[in-house]
């Protein structure tokens, strides 16, 4: 899995730098229409694509292909897209505390969905009611959780939440 060519060409991944009006529109308290921006869906659909290419060689050359499957994802998750979620999380704090916790909630909800999609892509691809299919998901939700742990950890979560409501009231 280390020596696949997708981790060896990761910068082959592209995604378009956020626009400043995004970061300005997420930092102000009267924008209440960004429930979801689309950061980094082109990312995530570039990765969707490469695990169901990959899903299917997988199938075909290992005799365990959910353990294969279980590490490729978890690789993913680990050096793809926890660079890009730490990348706009950065970014957006350096903006504002506002616009930190409203990015930090996009890519919440838009990671939790790829994992729900990759779930449901797995299910149907290799058609296998084998236990090690579940092992499979929680390696998915352990390693969607632990994009976030940091963040939402604790107090941390809370108090910025609180200083930010702080800061629009008084």
């Amino acid at each position: 899995v280390n020596q696949h060519n997708y981790f060896i060409n990761a910068d082959s991944l592209q995604s378009a730098p956020v626009d400043e009006s995004v970061w300005i529109a997420l930092s102000d308290p009267a924008n209440q229409d960004l429930l979801h921006e689309s950061f980094c869906d082109d990312f995530l659909l570039q990765i969707k694509k490469v695990i169901h290419d990959e899903t299917v060689v997988i199938l075909q050359v290992f005799r365990d292909p959910v353990t294969v499957l279980g590490l490729f994802t978890q690789r993913v998750y680990a050096q793809q897209i926890q660079t890009k979620v730490e990348s706009l999380i950065k970014d957006s704090y350096a903006v504002s505390t506002l616009s930190y916790l409203r990015t930090l909630y996009s890519l919440y909800i838009t990671v939790a969905s790829f994992t729900k999609d990759l779930k449901t892509f797995f299910q149907s691809a290799l058609e296998s009611n084998d236990a090690k299919l579940e092992d499979l998901f929680l390696i998915l939700d352990q390693s969607f959780s632990d994009l976030f742990t940091q963040h939402i950890a604790e107090s941390k979560y809370f108090g910025l939440e609180k200083k930010t409501l702080e800061s629009i009231i008084y």
